[in-house]
C-alpha cells in the first residue's frame, strides 16, 4: 500500500545526515503541488522503467486539488520491486520537499523528478549500469528534449539537446555560472554519497532552484559520466513557463541571489570564474531590457560592483552592437514566441544568445 504520512519539514543543517542506503535501490524523489492533471503521466514513466528496485517518494507540498486522489490509484508492488510512498507536508516549496524526500530515502542512487516531467524507459537502467561499470564517477547525465504542452494538454517533443559529453565538470560549472548552458535536474542520476556531500537544497530560493543546486553539486568536484541512452523529457507549458514575463521578476531576483551567493563562496577563485559572473550579469541585464523590467540593468550594475569591486557602465547604457541584439530579442524573439507558441522558445533564445556572444 502507498504510505500516506504527514511530514512537518525542518530546515536541514549544513551537516545533514541521510539514512543508510539499500544497495541497488534507486530513490525517485518527486515534489508536487496541484499537478493532478499531469502527475499520473510522470508516475507512469517511472513505473515503466526497465530498472528495479525503485523507491518512489512523492512529496505533496500542500496540494489543494485532487492530487491525493490520483496518488491513491498507485500502489506499491512488492513483487515488481516498486515501493510507492505518498508523503504530505505543509506548503513550503519544492526545495523543502526534495530535502525531506532525501531525509527519508534509502536508495544507493537518487533520481530527482518534477511532477510534470518524464523519463524514457531505459533512463535509470542505462545510468545505473554505467556508474557500476565506472565506479570513479558519482554522477551520470545524458540527452534531453523539451516536451511542449498546450493549454489543451496536448504534447509535442522538441529537438534533442546534450547529445555529447561536456568537455569537463568545470565546463559544466562555468556553464551554470555564466547562464550559457543548462541541463534539467531529472537528466542526472546521483550516487547517494554525492547527495550527502553536496548538502541540502537552498530553502530560501523559490525560483531557479535547479541551477543553484547543480552549482552546489559541481562545487563538490564530482566526476560526471555522459550516458548516451538516457533520454529525459523536460515539459514546457504553453501559457505558464519560467521564462514568461509574469515570472521574470522572481527569476531575476533569484538569479541575483545565486550570483551573490556563489561569488562569495568562490571568492578565492574569482580569477577563474570572474568572466562567467560577468557574462551572466550582461545576459540578465539584456533580458531585463527585452522584458521591460526597467530597474534590471541598474541592479545588475550594482551586483557587479558588489561582486567585482567595479561596474561597467554599458550594463545600463549598452553600446550599439548590444542594443541591436537586445532589440532582436525584444522586437523579433518575443513576437515570434507569442505568434508561434512555446515551441520556438529554445531556438529563438539560442539565436539571440549567439548574437549576444558576438559582441563579447
Amino acid at each position: 500500500m502507498v504510505s500516506d504520512s504527514y511530514l512537518n519539514p525542518e530546515k536541514p543543517g549544513k551537516d545533514w545526515e541521510l539514512p543508510g542506503q539499500v544497495p541497488g535501490l534507486v530513490s525517485v524523489i518527486i515534489p508536487t503541488y496541484n499537478r493532478a492533471y499531469l502527475i499520473g503521466e510522470t508516475l507512469d514513466s517511472v513505473i515503466a522503467q526497465s530498472y528495479r528496485p525503485l523507491e518512489v517518494l512523492v512529496i505533496d507540498d500542500g496540494s489543494t486539488d485532487h492530487t491525493g486522489q490520483i496518488l491513491k490509484n498507485y500502489r506499491s508492488n512488492e513483487s515488481d520491486n516498486v515501493f510507492m510512498n505518498h508523503i504530505k507536508q505543509p506548503r513550503r516549496g519544492a526545495q523543502v520537499a526534495r530535502n525531506n524526500g532525501c531525509l527519508i530515502s534509502r536508495g544507493e542512487y537518487v533520481q530527482y523528478l518534477d511532477s510534470d516531467d518524464l523519463l524514457s524507459r531505459d533512463k535509470i537502467q542505462s545510468q545505473v549500469e554505467a556508474l557500476k561499470k565506472n565506479p570513479e564517477y558519482s554522477l551520470a547525465y545524458g540527452p534531453w528534449r523539451c516536451l511542449y504542452t498546450s493549454d489543451r494538454n496536448r504534447s509535442k517533443p522538441g529537438p534533442v539537446f546534450q547529445t555529447s559529453a561536456m568537455n569537463s565538470e568545470d565546463s559544466m560549472l562555468r556553464g551554470y555560472l555564466s547562464d550559457q548552458w543548462y541541463c534539467p535536474i531529472h537528466d542526472y542520476l546521483f550516487k547517494r554519497d554525492l547527495v550527502k556531500k553536496a548538502g541540502p537544497w537552498d530553502v530560501e530560493l523559490s525560483n531557479r532552484q535547479d541551477t543553484d543546486y547543480m552549482i552546489q553539486v559541481l562545487c563538490s568536484k564530482p566526476a560526471a559520466l555522459f550516458v548516451p541512452g538516457s533520454m529525459v523529457y523536460y515539459r514546457r507549458h504553453q501559457n505558464d513557463h519560467i521564462g514568461s514575463a509574469g515570472n521574470f521578476p522572481k527569476n531575476f531576483a533569484a538569479t541575483l541571489h545565486i550570483l551573490e551567493k556563489w561569488s562569495s563562496r568562490l571568492a578565492n577563485q574569482m580569477d577563474i570564474y570572474r568572466d562567467d559572473f560577468r557574462k551572466s550579469l550582461y545576459n540578465l541585464a539584456d533580458t531585463s531590457i527585452s522584458m521591460d523590467y526597467r530597474e534590471g540593468p541598474g541592479l545588475c550594475y550594482d551586483m557587479m560592483v558588489k561582486i567585482m569591486g567595479f561596474g561597467e557602465k554599458d550594463l545600463i547604457k549598452p553600446g550599439i552592437r548590444r542594443k541591436l541584439s537586445i532589440l532582436a530579442r525584444k522586437y523579433l524573439a518575443r513576437p515570434v514566441r507569442k505568434i508561434f507558441g512555446e515551441k520556438n522558445i529554445i531556438w529563438i533564445d539560442s539565436a539571440v544568445k549567439a548574437l549576444l556572444r558576438l559582441q563579447n
